[in-house]
């Protein structure tokens, strides 16, 4: 099975795991809801993309099974770490709205949270744009981790405004 093209070179399954295909004698029949089944596992290398892997073994097995009945995935990873991406997503989301909400009525101005708000998102871009040069790969431990970092992002963000804001209410400072 073909699992990626790289550099007009093919990735094939056997490149990346170790494929066994057995006969032996029939010694139990697997069914499901009372028909006969095949079972059909795959064990990724420890370095390989989980996500990827799945993907793509499903893409060739509906390619290959396309006429020969119906395929039942009883495990699919990917479906577990696309709902983990789309749960980490929102509680960035999430987070940063609320942050965004408290700094308006903490310092109620429109440009000191428009400032807060527009150094998360860039602050995550610029993690991102990091870790794509550096080859490091994005994965829920990494995103994680950029979730608490935005954390610090907004603590540093609200500090400097509150310095900027407690430095120009002093008396005898220009711009009073």
């Amino acid at each position: 099975l073909t699992i990626a093209n790289i550099a007009d070179r093919q990735v094939l399954l056997r490149d990346i795991a170790e494929v066994k295909m057995t006969e032996t004698k029939l010694s139990r029949v697997l069914q499901l809801d009372g028909e006969n089944a095949v079972a059909v596992a795959v064990w990724p290398k420890p370095d390989a993309n989980l996500y990827q892997v799945s993907q793509n073994f499903l893409t060739e097995v509906k390619k290959y099974t396309g006429n020969l009945g119906s395929v039942f995935v009883l495990n699919d990873p990917s479906a577990f770490i696309a709902d983990s991406i789309n749960t980490v997503i929102y509680a960035i989301i999430l987070g940063m709205s609320t942050a965004a909400i408290f700094v308006l009525i903490f310092f109620r101005s429109f440009s000191k949270t428009l400032l807060v708000c527009l150094a998360m998102p860039l602050s995550l871009f610029g993690a991102g744009i990091f870790m794509q040069i550096t080859g490091v790969g994005i994965n829920l431990l990494s995103l994680g981790a950029m979730s608490v970092s935005i954390g610090m992002v907004i603590d540093g963000a609200i500090v400097i405004i509150d310095n900027i804001t407690q430095h120009q209410k002093r008396p005898g400072q220009k711009g009073n």
